[in-house]
């Protein structure tokens, strides 16, 4: 029987497991883990005592919570582990909404992952935004040259219905405000 619960640090070796076969080992669940494990609404997918799953709410200012990190281990691809997770954090982001800590709830995603954008859209989500995401090595610069990506790179996919002003910062998405500009520039690390 699979449970869904709150992580707890003896999770690591088994998210570490999760992530070495996601994005080609390249997963950065990993390197948040000790951060995740001390704020809330940090989930996994439990079966047999061997966890299977994750996936993170965080809260950002302006009352929006952002889902990150959502993660099944291949082994158990095709076996609704994926819905079971995102319906409890569904029910989570319901009470955090009725409480009044939360207005909005987001995520981004790559626009090929047609699985996540799908049970996402069919529970109210909506596409609000649409970004290009680059990446270059310091030392490729010198042979960078200019490319039309395509317009679907990566999306943003909000259940609210109008899109706010954004600051974008790697996969993450801000509502453009002084509390937002604090909190990236707090967590800058040079």
């Amino acid at each position: 029987m699979i449970n869904i619960r709150y992580a707890r640090k003896g999770d690591l070796e088994d998210i570490k497991e999760i992530a070495s076969k996601t994005w080609e080992g390249y997963d950065y669940l990993p390197r948040v883990f000790h951060k995740w494990i001390d704020e809330d609404n940090f989930l996994v997918a439990e079966d047999s005592g061997k966890v299977i799953g994750a996936a993170k709410i965080s809260l950002y200012p302006q009352k929006v919570a952002w889902l990150e990190g959502l993660r099944v281990h291949p082994d158990y691809y095709g076996k609704g582990i994926g819905k079971l997770i995102y319906d409890r954090t569904m029910e989570i982001l319901t009470s955090l909404k009725d409480k009044g800590i939360i207005e909005y709830a987001e995520f981004a995603t790559y626009y090929e992952n047609t699985a996540s954008i799908h049970m996402s859209k069919k529970r109210g989500f909506e596409l609000v935004k649409q970004y290009y995401y680059f990446h270059v090595e310091k030392s490729d610069l010198k042979d960078v040259s200019p490319i039309k990506p395509d317009k679907k790179d990566i999306i943003s996919i909000s259940l609210h219905e109008l899109p706010p002003d954004y600051i974008p910062l790697g996969w993450e998405f801000f509502h453009s405000s002084s509390e937002a500009w604090n909190k990236i520039k707090d967590n800058v690390t040079l």
